[in-house]
């Protein structure tokens, strides 16, 4: 038999699980064997017959490895129509082998960025360029070859191989649909890490892309979405930081649902807003209910659960510092979800894993600087825009924020200006319409989502209210975006606000200033709004 009347299977894998099965599936079945270079290796160790490449077209592989399969009797034995007598003939007068079957996986190139992101040359050599050629070729031509990309699949081509000597036209389909999906998310991993690469070039030039494509990887089905009656799933972009959710290391409890993973993402996040000093925060249904920060984490968290001692139960809780043997110990006597943290000590861990449902995070403290772009879909379409980085809200320990507007009492101690900006950070994390009030170094009433801000200041105060704390200085309201009449201020009068922070900008700005004057209330605008939708 001459190699034009012999079918082949062309093998060329970076990940080489479950292929001496495959193999000798293909051999059984009469199909022949060509390979490359250490695919060939293996499958001659496997003392399975086959042939190199090389031996069909002639040529070595060259350029380290570059050149492999970037040959016209490849493509030609890929591309070939079976279906028309002049695609056979040309086969036939240039002999190029019939391949029936094409077998490739790609160069890891995903889990090498993951290896080490600043390592560009590295990158670049683990572009697989011969790869996707012969895949797309293949799977053009699917009507008259089988094309596998996923070890998943060896089995049901296995199973027809043995039931029939043949793939059907439906599996071929299948796989082709495959090849196609990984191809694109493949190019997608290489045009992200190249735009990051670059560091922003593109924007920076003031550029719009013209499109957007985005691939992910499937982390995990979940067992219900927001609902039990919604099912749902988990995709990360293959480049997930350990700052981030879709990179955070569990170290404890339940797998994470839905709803678990949108309230860690907040919590998570909010972390970027407070790098220094201790902090805890608490957060339920994507919601900040209680902050507090202090001298150190104990403290920190002793005044983010006096915030709101009745909503952090069922909720989450983030700090920006290691939880230690004290800490788990007051955290243990609460209900929680999710505990995040940069680490747990071994002791803290020995309390709080007897809690076997409850989930621990460890994270990478998230920056400010590492936030990517915001993303929302919405029917139809998908809105990005640029992080709320809030950078009015940051300046150096001793000094007045320039950009910010006085009205009343304008010789603030810096613990006052922190508070200031401590709760313009909270508030910029609870949905619009928001009003937050707190004194010192803890929020003391969080109001939000309502369609107009005199009703989140009301449900704020009245929090404060109910709780009866004993205020730590001054108490300060701060809301999302400009007050834009007085109500809210006559409102806040009434609670014993001392001063109200907000951005500013309405065309009533004179009204509530003189507001502010007739109850004594100082007035600071920051001049940026923070609106949560």
């Amino acid at each position: 038999m001459t190699d034009s009347d012999k079918r082949f299977a062309l093998l060329s894998l970076s990940d080489k699980e479950g292929l001496p099965s495959l193999a000798q599936a293909f051999v059984d079945a009469g199909i022949h064997l060509m390979a490359t270079g250490g695919t060939y290796r293996t499958l001659k160790e496997a003392d399975l017959p086959v042939q190199a490449v090389e031996d069909f077209t002639g040529v070595k592989e060259m350029l380290d490895g570059r050149v492999k399969t970037l040959h016209p009797k490849i493509h030609g034995g890929l591309l070939a129509d079976r279906s028309k007598p002049d695609h056979l003939a040309t086969m036939a007068d240039q002999a190029i082998p019939d391949i029936a079957f094409l077998v490739v996986n790609l160069y890891p190139f995903a889990e090498v960025v993951a290896q080490d992101a600043s390592n560009v040359d590295r990158a670049i050599e683990n572009i697989d360029i011969g790869g996707p050629t012969m895949l797309r070729s293949a799977a053009k031509n699917h009507a008259s070859l089988t094309v596998l990309t996923d070890k998943r699949d060896y089995p049901l081509v296995i199973e027809e191989l043995k039931d029939q000597g043949q793939t059907s036209q439906s599996t071929r389909s299948y796989l082709a649909s495959k090849v196609f999906q990984l191809t694109a998310h493949y190019d997608q991993e290489i045009a992200n890490y190249l735009a990051q690469a670059k560091q922003g070039q593109v924007s920076d030039q003031g550029q719009d892309w013209p499109f957007i494509s985005q691939t992910y990887n499937l982390k995990a089905s979940l067992p219900y979405g927001e609902n039990n009656q919604q099912k749902a799933w988990f995709y990360t972009d293959g480049q997930a930081s350990r700052s981030t959710i879709a990179g955070a290391k569990q170290l404890n409890g339940k797998a994470l649902s839905f709803n678990n993973i949108k309230d860690a993402d907040v919590a998570i996040n909010m972390l970027a807003d407070f790098p220094d000093q201790a902090t805890a925060i608490a957060i339920k249904h994507m919601t900040p209910c209680g902050v507090g920060r202090g001298d150190d984490i104990h403290q920190a968290f002793d005044r983010c659960y006096q915030a709101d001692s009745k909503s952090i139960y069922g909720g989450i809780v983030s700090f920006n510092q290691v939880v230690d043997e004290g800490l788990a110990q007051s955290l243990s006597k609460i209900f929680l979800e999710i505990i995040v943290a940069p680490g747990f000590t071994d002791s803290a861990l020995a309390i709080l894993t007897k809690k076997k449902k409850l989930r621990l995070l460890e994270i990478d403290l998230p920056e400010k600087n590492q936030a990517g772009l915001q993303q929302v879909s919405v029917s139809g379409g998908l809105l990005i825009q640029e992080p709320d980085q809030s950078t009015e809200l940051d300046f150096p320990s001793g000094q007045k924020p320039s950009q910010w507007t006085y009205y009343g009492e304008d010789q603030y101690s810096q613990e006052e200006l922190q508070t200031m900006a401590f709760l313009m950070k909270v508030v910029k994390y609870v949905k619009s319409n928001a009003i937050v009030v707190g004194a010192g170094q803890m929020t003391l009433g969080v109001g939000g989502g309502q369609p107009n801000r005199v009703n989140s200041a009301q449900i704020a105060l009245e929090e404060m209210q109910a709780k009866n704390l004993q205020a730590d200085g001054k108490i300060f309201l701060a809301s999302d975006a400009f007050i834009p009449m007085r109500d809210t201020v006559d409102l806040a009068s009434q609670y014993g606000v001392d001063v109200i922070v907000q951005p500013g900008g309405s065309i009533h700005d004179d009204d509530v200033i003189a507001a502010c004057q007739e109850k004594g209330i100082d007035l600071v605008m920051t001049g940026y709004r923070h609106f949560k939708h």
